[in-house]
């Protein structure tokens, strides 16, 4: 699978590490839960859902996440405050993401056994 001059590094570990069907379901996840994050924060005009069949727009009865603060106002120490208690908000996602996986064997590579019945 070439992945262009886009997809340079990381991405294209990425790429080559998931499926298109594992990736098209961490994508639709994603996705999905977006909206339902920016419902339970606690600013703005609240989430449009279900847009375009309806302009309503929706709040989560329960809004732990804050708004942070737009422009130079993110570096006030209210801003910073608030950095840091996304942070241990999201934490425990943060650490599954960047859980160290075990390498799988490469699957088209044939492994040769001596007469001893040892793996090289």
């Amino acid at each position: 699978m070439s992945t262009g001059p886009y997809f340079r590094g990381r991405a294209s570990l990425v790429l080559d590490y998931m499926s298109a069907a594992r990736m098209g379901l961490v994508v639709g996840a994603v996705v999905a839960t977006h909206g339902l994050l920016d419902a339970l924060t606690d600013g703005g005009l609240g989430v449009a859902l279900l847009w375009p069949f309806s302009d309503t727009r929706y709040f989560a009865p329960w809004r732990p996440i804050p708004v942070a603060p737009i422009g130079r106002r993110l570096f006030d120490p209210a801003g910073l405050r608030l950095m840091l208690e996304e942070c241990v908000l999201f934490l425990p996602f943060f650490v599954i993401g960047l859980w160290p996986r075990a390498k799988a064997a490469p699957r088209n590579q044939a492994t040769a056994v001596d007469s001893r019945g040892r793996v090289s």
